[in-house]
């Protein structure tokens, strides 16, 4: 099927770039383990952060990656029903595969922390109470 990224000898590179970036969020949506509901809503989430130039803004050497605001969008989706991961919480409160792929990366609970922060800033606010995807971040 014809995606439009190829024209002749040309590519579109920023068509070429989002589908590098959701190929991201999709490998990290799947060792996350996320529903196919949490999933297509990461998904539509991260292409729409992706399509305002949001990721690429985040993204800092050593710092925040297109992994970890893949996971920072996959974290605050699955929130919402109730698997929780923020820095601030012990281990034991947080969720495991979310303690476990941001232990594995070897981020830092500041980059991580960072990201949350930004990337929830950006989203538009689920429906519900009102609150950015259930009040604050790291209660």
């Amino acid at each position: 099927m014809n995606q439009g990224v190829y024209t002749g000898k040309w590519a579109d590179q920023s068509k070429l770039g989002q589908q590098d970036n959701l190929a991201v969020l999709d490998a990290v949506a799947s060792t996350l383990e996320l529903t196919p509901f949490q999933h297509r809503r990461s998904r539509l989430l991260f292409k729409q952060l992706g399509e305002r130039g949001v990721i690429g803004e985040l993204s800092s050497p050593g710092s925040i990656d297109t992994a970890l605001v893949a996971a920072s969008v996959c974290a605050l989706v699955s929130r919402i029903d109730g698997r929780m991961y923020h820095p601030n919480r012990t281990d034991d409160r947080n969720d495991e595969l979310l303690t476990s792929f941001m232990d594995d990366r070897g981020y830092s609970d500041k980059s991580i922390r960072s990201c949350l922060n930004k990337v929830s800033a950006r989203l538009p606010i689920p429906e519900g109470n009102g609150e950015p995807f259930g009040g604050d971040l790291d209660d």
